[in-house]
């Protein structure tokens, strides 16, 4: 359990530095409510570049754990094919979600003024 808890704070803190990389790109750190596919691929570049890496660094180098014969590989990486899926799905509908809540928050407190 321990290490499930590990791999899903390290995700948020993917997630994190992803987020405020685009906002040092864009100067802005509200770039979630207008962000159009450059934002999006940049988050999710940022965040596929972070986790090959992290990926290499525990399978290859320090040797922390290994894929099951089971996990797919992408060849030319190296890389598990499940954490490189995650973050090409997941992020586009995180920010598609976060910016949905943002704009209905906004809407929301303009109604209660």
């Amino acid at each position: 359990m321990q290490t499930c808890i590990q791999a899903a704070l390290g995700d948020v803190l993917i997630t994190l530095m992803a987020y405020w990389s685009v906002v040092v790109w864009h100067r802005r750190h509200d770039w979630l409510r207008g962000y159009g596919a450059k934002e999006c691929v940049g988050f999710v570049l940022v965040g596929v570049g972070i986790t090959v890496a992290m990926e290499w660094h525990a399978t290859l180098f320090s040797q922390r754990w290994e894929y099951a014969q089971l996990m797919p590989r992408v060849p030319w990486l190296g890389t598990g094919l499940s954490p490189l899926l995650q973050w090409l799905i997941l992020p586009p509908l995180m920010l598609w979600m976060a910016r949905r809540h943002r704009l209905g928050s906004e809407v929301v407190s303009k109604e209660n003024n």
